[in-house]
């Protein structure tokens, strides 16, 4: 593969490169199709053929269009392009840093914690309280079970921390971080919720959740498991520190491979690619009798989640009938943690210490981030708190939040 290099305005290095058109890594991101000669930018890992170029950035070049970009020395004007302001890793990492902080008061004023549920060592504690009960959206894994929804890799040869998102549907579609996605290459996970818009192709953020494989077994993904509250936490809090320094919402994927370890590990799973998927099989009729005993309870929109009586994560979402259809899912991801800390006896989590929890949520201040959807992402992270919240036409889709790190000095309690 031949390779040419330049930079644009904003110092963000692009490199034109040359094949067969046979290697899967020179496949464009915009129409999937492996070419001869694409344009990619080094600093963000985009790639583009040079049809979608002229479409994408609408830019005119000469018949000899290699010969002209190199003439020119700029690829392309961010500044001037609509999709280009989304791209460009430079103009991604200006709009963070240019952006006020804002305070997620107004979504928690007015909720209310409600009498605790539990079973074993997992206690879960209602939040109950108005939302944005008029925004129209499906989640994700009911549209891909309706055809609406089509997740697939990033071209041939795919790309781990990127996933192509095709929607059919008339109807925004929301992805929850941590949600699990299975097939194709391999399993994984999404990096920070995402509001899909109508009708519309969208590259999402992720992590591999199956260290062993990279080989295709689906031509699609299929819904898979919630991610557990450790994994969630961890990866919540590189994805943010990436995106207020890069504008970019990645992960550590050593890191997450490390956490999947662990889980196989405490679950005692033997899993031949190290698959995060598999522990849930190995403890299903263990994680079954959690679902069973903590059903949802009617009106919430929300719940805190303790183990041994230590708060651990929070997951808020802005209509009740939207948490209704998730709970058994995302009580199966807490009763997995919950089943490799059981340590007997321990403090009550009483809904005063949630409504604490709450409190020092709406006193934390959020650094908006560009999101892969609609809305933006807020992020933060304090001495006791790592979290974020989807915020869409003025309402907190999805907010989650957990516990920052088990050896801070200042820990909730």
């Amino acid at each position: 593969m031949a390779k040419t290099g330049y930079e644009d305005q904003h110092g963000c290095t692009w490199e034109t490169c040359w094949t067969g058109g046979t290697l899967d890594e020179n496949a464009c991101d915009e129409c999937a199709e492996n070419v001869s000669e694409t344009l990619v930018c080094m600093d963000g890992g985009e790639a583009y053929c040079w049809a979608c170029l002229k479409k994408v950035f609408d830019v005119e070049y000469a018949e000899d269009r290699p010969k002209a970009v190199h003439a020119r020395g700029r690829v392309v004007r961010p500044a001037l392009c609509r999709v280009a302001q989304e791209r460009c890793p430079a103009v991604r990492k200006e709009a963070v840093m240019t952006s006020e902080s804002k305070s997620l008061a107004p979504f928690i004023v007015g909720l209310q914690a409600a009498e605790p549920i539990g079973h074993l060592n997992l206690t879960l504690i209602p939040v109950i309280g108005d939302g944005n009960e008029g925004m129209d959206y499906v989640l994700g894994a009911d549209a891909i079970r309706d055809g609406a929804l089509m997740i697939t890799e990033v071209g041939p040869g795919g790309r781990v921390p990127e996933l192509l998102v095709t929607s059919t549907t008339e109807q925004m579609v929301l992805l929850l971080d941590g949600e699990e996605l299975v097939g194709a290459k391999q399993n994984r996970i999404l990096n920070t919720s995402v509001l899909l818009p109508p009708r519309a192709r969208t590259r999402i953020p992720v992590s591999c959740v199956e260290r062993g494989r990279w080989h295709r077994v689906s031509a699609r993904f299929a819904p898979g498991h919630y991610s557990p509250a450790r994994l969630r936490s961890s990866t919540c809090r590189h994805v943010g520190r990436n995106l207020r320094a890069f504008g970019r919402a990645t992960s550590d994927q050593a890191a997450v491979w490390n956490t999947v370890s662990h889980v196989l590990g405490e679950t005692g799973t033997l899993s031949s690619t190290s698959a995060m998927h598999d522990a849930y099989q190995t403890r299903n009729s263990a994680l079954k009798g959690y679902v069973n005993a903590l059903p949802c309870p009617e009106g919430a929109r929300g719940v805190l989640v303790a183990i041994d009586g230590r708060f651990e994560a929070m997951d808020l979402l802005g209509k009740a009938d939207t948490m209704k259809i998730i709970w058994p899912r995302l009580v199966t991801a807490y009763a997995l943690d919950a089943l490799a800390r059981q340590k007997g006896r321990s403090e009550a989590f009483t809904p005063e210490r949630a409504s604490a929890v709450l409190g020092d949520l709406a006193g934390v201040p959020c650094q908006p981030c560009p999101s892969a959807g609609v809305g933006e992402d807020w992020r933060f992270e304090s001495g006791s708190l790592v979290g974020h919240a989807l915020v869409a036409e003025g309402q907190c889709v999805h907010l989650s939040a957990f516990r920052a790190d088990c050896n801070s000095e200042r820990r909730i309690r």
